[in-house]
């Protein structure tokens, strides 16, 4: 289940002017004659911002929220991972929220994972879970952990993705979800194709089979009839 489509035109916007702004500094410290060490200081930390804008879209292009029969798996790249059993999957529906304000979330028992500020899912869960809360990229430290029983994150195909995860959820007992019903069609008695009633043992038969079976008995006794008329008529004449 993919997640980048809706934040990768921002981000390879970003991505250009990016390049743009270090291959313009370099030429302007160039003009002006900064010595080269410096120079290359300044080139190194605006190629170092243009590798981390690629290296996220990358990852995230290549680590997808995963659903697998052990469970669903939440990612964001390299910087975000989430296994939930499956049998803590209660339920799985679509809800669209656009005023998410942070990448990850944790608040008031519910975990938002959002892209460009996004989420378009939510699964409730049967048991809470404890989640560790993001660490700051510039410390080592694992953050508290937050316990959650509903999460909400992004997928580029909701629907599909939540008939991936809805096939995920089970009953008290363990047993899978039984299957929907597919109610049968029903058929129109005036239709000529509609199926006729058949008695058991029998191999069902179409109204049109019975039309055409029907119409060349008619033809055959009209044959007949015909035949018989003709050789009446002859003895009459003799």
């Amino acid at each position: 289940m993919g997640y980048s489509r809706e934040q990768t035109p921002t981000m390879a916007a970003m991505l250009f002017v990016l390049v743009l702004q270090t291959v313009a500094m370099d030429l302007l410290l160039r003009r002006f004659g900064l010595p080269d060490v410096p120079r290359l200081v300044v080139l190194a930390l605006d190629a170092s911002s243009v590798l981390g804008v690629l290296g996220v879209m990358v990852s995230c292009a290549r680590r997808p929220h995963t659903v697998t029969p052990d469970g669903l798996r939440l990612r964001y790249g390299r910087l975000f991972g989430l296994d939930i059993p499956a049998e803590l999957v209660a339920s799985a529906r679509i809800d669209r929220r656009y005023d998410e304000k942070r990448l990850v979330r944790l608040s008031d028992g519910e975990l938002a994972l959002a892209v460009s500020s996004q989420t378009n899912i939510v699964v409730e869960l049967r048991e809470p879970i404890e989640v560790p809360r993001p660490r700051r990229p510039w410390t080592t430290a694992v953050g508290s952990a937050a316990t959650v029983r509903r999460v909400r994150f992004f997928a580029d195909d909701p629907a599909a993705a939540v008939r991936a995860v809805a096939a995920l959820t089970t009953t008290t007992t363990g047993e899978r979800a039984p299957r929907p019903v597919v109610r049968a069609r029903r058929w129109d008695s005036s239709c000529p194709c509609a199926p006729l009633p058949v008695p058991h043992g029998l191999r069902p038969t179409r109204r049109s089979d019975c039309a055409a079976r029907i119409s060349s008995s008619v033809t055959v006794t009209s044959r007949c009839t015909q035949r018989d008329e003709a050789a009446a008529d002859r003895s009459f004449t003799l």
